[in-house]
């Protein structure tokens, strides 16, 4: 029976051993990456990478630290395979939940995460993941001392999403067992949720304990505040005085302002991204003359994963190639961009700096990004002169 109940953290690492090697270099990565590990307490565990939380009542006992490295280090004990075993004792750091039900029947719940690495964690999908991943499982739980061994792939409503899962049944030790495991993508990490019974009517019912994270930050306390001229902004730290010969524009023209520019874009992707991108310009001002020159501020969510990992720099790097493309669809032309650190509120920071022309006329753009949390924030100056811009800027300190 022992044998047999351990059987679940075997599957979880050959799933991981054979898509990608020997899948342990988590172990050593994950704990000091904030924010990637959940919390277990009072039986509660929540994480804020997968955006989940489960609560479990008295029926269950969670594992610590300690005693998750114990279930990891006999099970590991248990297989013949010296290669496996070796890999199955290395990986216990990433074994993020394990949680038994105290009734002697082997029903248990544990999440594995898995770093993929950058190459893989920006491309591989779940179902891409999984389409590896199961005909190599399953040949490898072919050669083992398993009857009746069957894997079927499903998708399965998980948490108010529909995820990839493999239902996997068979009998070891001359016990029945059916496993699922569910798998979750964030960012460059695959984690996979697996729940283990002897009776399949009772899997639904301990996955069903896991829902989705409520949104951890009220968007009230995102968006600045604007008076007259004035802006604050306690999220990014900046505030600004703007010129008497500028108007700031309120909530309700700001959308319409964003509406009107897409109705002019005739590409449509394009067009729909920038209709859905007007709640999240925090600011939008234009001077009073005929120059055209204009601010906007756009605030860009980047999750729990990616607000933790992605600088300035980084969100640079991945956005100076999209820039350009963008830009020429929209009627610039000899666009060139380039990056630079550039003095903004009292601070040096990234920003990007664009130079184009329309219809003859030249075009100067300068983009500074700050980080603040979760969020990134782009302030947006555009003019037809570069001395403009910076003066411009040099209406922001901090705040």
């Amino acid at each position: 029976m022992k044998k047999a109940l351990s059987f679940l953290l075997m599957l979880c690492v050959l799933l991981s051993l054979a898509v990608f090697g020997a899948g342990t270099a988590f172990a050593a990565e994950a704990a000091s990456e904030e924010n990637v590990m959940g919390t277990r307490e009072d039986n509660e565990y929540v994480s804020e990478l997968l955006g989940l939380r489960a609560s479990f009542d008295e029926d269950w006992k969670m594992l610590d630290a300690e005693e998750i490295a114990e279930v990891m280090g006999y099970t590991a004990d248990l297989i013949s395979d010296e290669t496996l075993s070796d890999a199955l004792r290395e990986s216990g750091s990433a074994c993020d939940l394990y949680v038994v039900r105290q009734d002697g029947s082997g029903d248990n719940l544990n999440v594995q995460l898995e770093d993929l690495g950058k190459l893989y964690g920006s491309f591989l999908s779940e179902e891409s993941y999984l389409t590896i991943a199961l005909p190599k499982l399953e040949e490898a739980l072919g050669g083992m001392d398993i009857q009746d061994l069957a894997l079927e792939r499903q998708t399965y409503d998980f948490a108010g999403d529909t995820r990839q899962s493999v239902l996997i049944t068979g009998n070891s030790g001359g016990v029945s067992f059916v496993e699922r495991m569910i798998f979750l993508k964030s960012g460059q990490y695959m984690a996979s949720l697996t729940a283990f019974s002897t009776d399949s009517a009772r899997l639904d019912e301990m996955l069903a304990v896991f829902e989705a994270l409520d949104e951890q930050v009220d968007t009230a306390d995102v968006l600045g505040e604007k008076q007259g001229n004035r802006y604050e902004s306690e999220l990014l730290g900046i505030a600004a005085d703007l010129p008497e010969n500028w108007y700031v524009l309120s909530t309700e023209e700001t959308a319409q302002a964003m509406g009107a520019v897409a109705d002019t874009i005739s590409d449509e992707t394009l067009s729909d991204q920038l209709r859905q991108a007007g709640a999240t310009c925090d600011l939008y001002a234009i001077a009073l003359d005929e120059s055209g020159d204009n601010l906007n501020i756009q605030l860009e969510n980047l999750g729990l994963l990616y607000g933790v990992l992605l600088t300035p720099k980084e969100y640079a790097e991945i956005a100076l190639p999209q820039l350009k493309p963008a830009l020429e669809k929209v009627g610039f032309r000899n666009v060139q961009i380039e990056t630079e650190d550039y003095e903004f509120a009292g601070r040096d920071r990234v920003s990007l700096r664009m130079t184009a022309e329309m219809n003859g006329v030249p075009a100067y753009e300068r983009m500074i990004l700050i980080k603040s949390g979760q969020y990134m924030a782009s302030i947006t100056v555009f003019s037809s002169e570069l001395e403009r811009i910076d003066a411009l800027l040099g209406c922001f300190g901090e705040f």
